[in-house]
């Protein structure tokens, strides 16, 4: 699926379902464009930084990318943001990109919400991708996973043919490819201005990874500060 630089996302969902909409539809992976950045909320979720490094994310319950291109984490114990220095070669226009900025890997398919899920909520856009599902598919073990790349003009062949975060992915294809996007960063309605030609593109894909029930976030790129909520203990900084 493919867009054009000038496409333009208000407050939106992008979810990954299985087959056409129904009541029985299950939602396997969704991420949210608000009115500030895209974001995803995390299950039980296991970090893994560079150097294989892991730790267990239980009290932050989402990842965004904010205006400023810096990664970070959010839940009820404060914010992790991650090192944006590669990231912010390609905002200042030093380099095009592509970058991953992370991927996340959801729960077992088997594990999956309906797509009607519990609660309402409105949408003023939203896009629903079927991926068709492979020989090696298999609802108890096979998860669903997006890279976020950014970018500035870069080959969807680029993006496509990027390296995995783990051995143990492969592409997932829709009607049009492995790819969303290119969307442009200035058509969200940002409170903060972003540069019209950084871009940023979806890829997705199957895993099989294990524990079963633990979601996984890959970041390549070491932390850089650590926050906690104020009602907790001052913030303190790791780079």
């Amino acid at each position: 699926m493919s867009e054009s630089k000038s496409s333009k996302l208000r407050n939106g969902m992008i979810a990954f379902i299985d087959g056409a909409i129904s009541n029985t539809s299950k939602k396997w992976l969704d991420i949210e464009i608000t009115n500030t950045f895209p974001l995803i909320a995390l299950p039980k979720t296991l970090l893994v930084l560079p150097d294989g490094i892991t730790e267990e994310i239980k009290e932050y319950d989402h990842v965004s990318i904010p205006a400023d291109i810096r990664t970070h984490l959010s839940g009820s114990k404060g914010k992790i943001f991650f090192d944006a220095t590669q990231a912010w070669t390609i905002k200042d226009g030093q380099t095009v990109g592509p970058l991953r900025l992370f991927t996340f890997v959801n729960l077992p398919i088997q594990l999956a919400p309906y797509l009607s899920g519990k609660q309402t909520k409105v949408w003023h856009e939203g896009a629903l991708i079927s991926p068709k599902q492979d020989g090696k598919f298999d609802p108890a073990t096979t998860r669903m996973f997006i890279d976020f790349f950014i970018h500035k003009n870069s080959a969807d062949e680029t993006i496509t043919n990027a390296p995995f975060a783990h051995e143990n992915m492969r592409l997932a294809y829709d009607n049009s490819g492995p790819l969303l996007g290119p969307f442009s960063f200035e058509g969200l309605q940002r409170k903060y201005p972003t540069e019209s030609d950084l871009l940023f593109t979806i890829r997705f894909g199957f895993a099989e990874l294990e524990p079963k029930k633990t979601a996984f976030l890959f970041v390549p790129f070491k932390i850089y500060e650590r926050r906690e909520n104020k009602h907790s203990a001052t913030a303190y900084n790791t780079a």
